[in-house]
């Protein structure tokens, strides 16, 4: 919900298991929140510190980078059949324009740069124990 100022009375986060300092993607969405689309020119966001903080991790929360965005789109029976229930849609459509298939159509030159590697990797291997294999395998 914006607000014309965000205030954090405390930069620490239980995640769980322990507490720890909140991530930069964490610290920019919640100050972004500073500011009423509008109807305000700036939005005020107000640190409050109750313990020393190291520069570093102060320069990680401030200047850090946004969180990656990963699609959760999940293709179940239920979207399956109620698309079967309306003629005008086309499930393929909907797959190949998901944002899940944009991630996936983005990392695909990264995984066949990966796997000629792995396969340049796999024909270089020569195999030169061939009788000591032999005695192991006749042994087993």
């Amino acid at each position: 919900m914006p607000a014309r100022t965000v205030v954090f009375t405390n930069v620490k986060k239980f995640d769980g298991e322990k507490q720890r300092w909140i991530t930069g993607g964490e610290y920019i969405q919640m100050s972004g929140r500073a500011g009423r689309r509008g109807l305000d020119k700036k939005g005020t966001t107000i640190l409050m510190f109750d313990e020393k903080m190291e520069s570093d991790v102060a320069k990680g929360m401030l200047k850090g980078n946004s969180d990656n965005l990963l699609s959760s789109f999940y293709l179940g029976y239920h979207m399956l059949l109620n698309s079967q229930r309306l003629e005008d849609i086309d499930v393929e459509y909907i797959l190949a324009r998901s944002f899940l298939q944009f991630q996936q159509d983005v990392k695909l030159p990264v995984l066949k740069a990966e796997y000629a590697a792995k396969q340049e990797k796999y024909r270089g291997i020569i195999f030169t124990a061939e009788a000591e294999m032999e005695t192991l395998f006749t042994l087993k």
